[in-house]
């Protein structure tokens, strides 16, 4: 069964790296990058990190994250987005049998997935693909809030 098929809240969360990443207003496609895993996966698919908002702390805890030099990870804030409008783009000629999603939980943080995209995929479809996230599937972004440095 794909993972796409699988029940799933209606927001999906993915944190911006830096201020540079919005361009009046509108998050840039670059923020929609698909890296190959670690390990290996069997579905030959990269992958795009996501929370799933299954509850409202999945956003503090990506705005919380923090880089190993203590760095708050995601300046630029959070980019919320439609799982609805995702489901839109997966019916189009271009990703239907490329782009998913899934919930991957990680140590210490149980909303987290992946946007999946197949490895095969060409870069120029890629591209496309992370345009239309970033454009018809971001509904809004949070900016990141004043944390204290942590001691």
């Amino acid at each position: 069964m794909p993972f796409s098929d699988m029940p799933f809240p209606d927001v999906l969360l993915r944190g911006i790296s830096n201020e540079s990443d919005i361009f009046d207003g509108q998050v840039l496609a670059q923020v929609f990058q698909f890296n190959p895993p670690k390990e290996p996966r069997e579905d030959n698919h990269n992958e795009c990190s996501i929370n799933w908002k299954d509850e409202d702390c999945a956003i503090d805890l990506i705005l919380h994250e923090r880089k190993v030099s203590g760095q708050i990870k995601y300046s630029g804030g959070v980019a919320i987005l439609s799982k609805e409008e995702i489901d839109k783009l997966r019916t189009r000629r271009f990703a239907s049998v490329r782009l998913d999603y899934e919930r991957r939980a990680i140590e210490g943080n149980d909303f987290h997935g992946n946007i999946l995209l197949h490895k095969d995929t060409t870069e120029a479809v890629r591209r496309l693909i992370s345009g239309v996230i970033a454009y018809d599937c971001v509904m809004e972004v949070i900016p990141p809030r004043q944390i204290a440095p942590q001691p």
